[in-house]
Order: C-alpha cells, then sequence, then structure tokens
C-alpha cells in the first residue's frame, strides 16, 4: 500500500466517523485533567490537613475503652514510649429526652483536640454545654436541653446531671 493511500484510508475513517473521533478525544482530554488534577491537589490537600491538625491541637492516636480507662490503663498509657501529651477525658451517649434523637457528649479538653466555635462561647459552669453547629437551627443560644442517660455495665452513670443550657 502506498502512501497516498494510507493518507486518503485514514482521512476518509475521520470523516465517516467524527462522533467516534471526538468521543475519543474528549475521554483522553477527560483523563488527562482528571490526573493533572489529582496530581496538583494531593500537595494543597496535604498542607490543609497539616494546617487544621496544627490549629486544633488533634490527637494522633485517641483510645477508648467500653468501659472506660482504670487507673492502670492510664498509668500504662503514660508509661508508652513516643509520647509528648497525653489527655484523659470520657464521651457518653445519650438520648434525647422524649426523642430518639442520640447525642454524643465528650468531655471538653484543655490541650489536645480543641474544638472552634461558630458562635456563643465554650462552657464554663457545670450545667452549660456548648453543642455541634449541625443542631444550630433547632436550638439557640440559652436553651434548655435535657438529655437521658442509661447506666452503662458497671450501673454506674458518667453524667452528674442531665440538664444543661446551650451556650455555644
Amino acid at each position: 500500500m502506498s502512501k497516498k493511500t494510507l493518507w486518503k484510508d485514514i482521512r476518509k475513517s475521520f470523516t465517516t466517523s467524527w462522533g467516534r473521533f471526538f468521543s475519543i478525544l474528549l475521554l483522553m482530554m477527560l483523563g488527562s485533567f482528571a490526573l493533572v488534577g489529582l496530581w496538583i491537589a494531593g500537595p494543597d490537600m496535604r498542607a490543609t490537613g497539616e494546617t487544621y491538625f496544627k490549629q486544633y491541637h488533634l490527637a494522633d492516636l485517641t483510645v477508648i475503652g467500653e468501659d472506660g480507662l482504670d487507673a492502670h490503663d492510664q498509668k500504662t498509657i503514660q508509661r508508652a514510649s513516643g509520647t509528648e501529651q497525653i489527655e484523659f477525658g470520657y464521651l457518653k451517649d445519650v438520648t434525647l429526652k422524649g426523642t430518639h434523637s442520640s447525642f454524643r457528649i465528650l468531655s471538653k479538653p484543655t490541650k489536645i483536640s480543641q474544638y472552634r466555635l461558630d458562635s456563643g462561647r465554650m462552657p464554663k459552669a457545670n450545667n452549660e454545654i456548648a453543642i455541634d453547629a449541625n443542631y444550630k437551627s433547632k436550638y439557640k443560644l440559652g436553651d434548655p436541653i435535657k438529655f437521658v442517660q442509661r447506666a452503662d455495665q458497671t450501673g454506674s452513670k458518667v453524667l452528674k446531671r442531665i440538664s444543661f443550657k446551650v451556650v455555644g
């Protein structure tokens, strides 16, 4: 086959199947753009994550015990090598009184994994609580909120009170 015939055949292939040609071209462009986007976005996402971790002093590791951590567990964690800061707290899953809505109540950290407030302030008194921004439309600052807590496996209750005032 001569070169002239080959070029005629190629030209004829393009003129009779423009749709296929453009589909393949667009698919290759889309793949290239996706690859370049992922290549560029990776370092930016990493930098954003590192900034967020540093800003709120997020913990590298969180240990949660189903029955809590006793004094022996805490001493074992404190003796672990490579730890710079350790902070102990609690969490409790409760339901909103009169509903089936559940909340997870966390103790207020002082150094590690700090919270960011959208409005209001952090709780200062025992009867105050700051809630997640997802509940901002349902509960306003100053609203009372009452929970129901079940006793854990040992029969004890973590929360000393079940009614709070929303302050943040």
